[in-house]
């Protein structure tokens, strides 16, 4: 009896997987291709996620520019602006600017240079 309904199962499975329609056709696109959408999807992501920061939506709402109308915005670039925008905030120095650190490093040189000549 067991055998007899094995077999009846496998022939069932094996003639719904024959009559099953393939439904998902596949095409072939390059790597450089699935590489970039990859990037511009993290870019835009790294932009979403800077504009829902609280410093950066205060300081938005500060300049006059509302929120919800930045994500709009975001949303509506295309990938070239968003990768040009993620890339010019990753490059900004965190937490001020560098230019103070630049004189402060030219005074104490200036300062050793003159207690070394003294």
């Amino acid at each position: 009896m067991k055998r007899a309904a094995a077999r009846w199962i496998c022939r069932f499975l094996v003639a719904a997987t024959a009559l099953t329609p393939v439904a998902a056709p596949a095409g072939i696109i390059a790597t450089h291709e699935a590489v970039t959408m990859n990037v511009a999807q993290a870019q835009r992501a790294q932009l979403a996620g800077t504009v829902e920061r609280a410093d950066v939506a205060g300081a938005l709402q500060s300049l006059g520019v509302d929120a919800d109308m930045a994500r709009m915005r975001v949303a509506a670039m295309t990938d070239e602006e968003a990768g040009t925008l993620a890339t010019s905030i990753d490059t900004l120095p965190a937490g001020g600017t560098t230019f103070v650190w630049a004189i402060a490093a030219a005074v104490m040189i200036a300062v050793a240079i003159l207690y070394r000549y003294r």
